[in-house]
C-alpha cells in the first residue's frame, strides 16, 4: 500500500498528464450526403447569420458593462491614439485567446487526472479499512478550486474574444474599459491558480504523507 500512495502521489505532483487528441465523429455514408437539400443549407445558412447577430448583439452588451463597470474615460487625444493604434494590438489579442483556450483544455485535462489518481488512492485505502474522511474532503476542495480556475480562464479568455473582434476605432473606450477587465481577470486567474497549486502540493500531500505514516506504523506493528 505504501508503494501505491508514493507513486501516486509523486504521479500528480509532476502533473505528468497525456492530453488526448479530440476525435470528431464523421458520417461516411452516401445516402446521408445525398438527403441534404438546398432548403437544409438554406436554412443552416439563415441559422447561422442569426447566431453571429446574437453573438455580436451579446458581446455589445457586455463591452457597454465593461465601460459602465470602468468609469475613467479616455481623452480626446486618447481616443485618437487608442482607435489608431488598436487594430495591431487586436492581432496579438487573438493570438493569445487561442493559445489560451489550447491551455485550459490542458488544464482540465489535468486536474481531471489528479483527481482520478487521488480517487483511485481512495479506492484502494477504503478496501485497507484506512479512514480516508480527511482526503476525500480535501479532494472535494480541491475539485471546488480547480473548478473555479477553470471558469476564470473562460471568463478571460471571454473577455479577449470581445477585444478581438470589436470595432476598437469606433469605441476606444470600449476597448480600454474591456483591455482594463482583461488586466483585471488574468490577475484573479493568475491568484487562483497558484491557491490551488499550493492546496495541492502543499495540503494534500501533507494528509497523503501522514497516511503513509500511519501505514509505516501499521506495518511496523503488525511486524513486531
Amino acid at each position: 500500500m505504501r508503494k501505491v500512495l508514493v507513486g501516486v502521489s509523486a504521479a500528480f505532483l509532476l502533473f505528468a498528464v497525456a492530453v488526448p487528441g479530440v476525435v470528431y465523429a464523421q458520417d461516411d455514408s452516401a445516402a446521408s450526403q445525398d438527403q441534404t437539400t438546398d432548403q437544409a443549407t438554406n436554412d443552416g445558412a439563415i441559422s447561422a447569420q442569426d447566431q453571429a447577430s446574437d453573438r455580436a448583439a451579446e458581446r455589445a452588451a457586455r463591452i457597454e458593462a465593461n465601460k459602465q463597470r470602468v468609469t475613467d474615460r479616455l481623452s480626446v487625444a486618447e481616443e485618437r491614439r487608442i482607435g489608431a493604434a488598436c487594430s495591431a494590438a487586436q492581432e496579438k489579442v487573438a493570438a493569445l485567446q487561442g493559445n489560451l483556450g489550447e491551455a485550459i483544455e490542458n488544464r482540465r485535462s489535468a486536474y481531471a487526472d489528479i483527481s482520478a489518481k487521488l480517487d483511485e488512492v481512495v479506492r484502494k485505502l477504503h478496501a485497507a479499512s484506512v479512514d480516508t474522511t480527511g482526503l476525500e474532503a480535501a479532494i472535494t476542495e480541491m475539485n471546488t478550486q480547480s473548478s473555479a480556475v477553470l471558469a476564470a480562464a473562460e471568463a478571460y479568455q471571454s473577455t479577449l474574444a470581445d477585444l478581438a473582434a470589436m470595432d476598437c476605432a469606433s469605441d476606444p473606450n470600449g476597448f480600454q474599459a474591456t483591455l482594463t477587465v482583461a488586466r483585471e481577470q488574468r490577475a484573479t486567474l493568475v491568484a487562483q491558480a497558484q491557491t490551488l497549486r499550493d492546496y495541492i502540493t502543499v495540503d494534500i500531500k501533507a494528509i497523503l504523507q501522514a497516511i503513509r505514516e500511519q501505514l509505516a506504523t501499521n506495518d511496523a506493528a503488525e511486524e513486531s
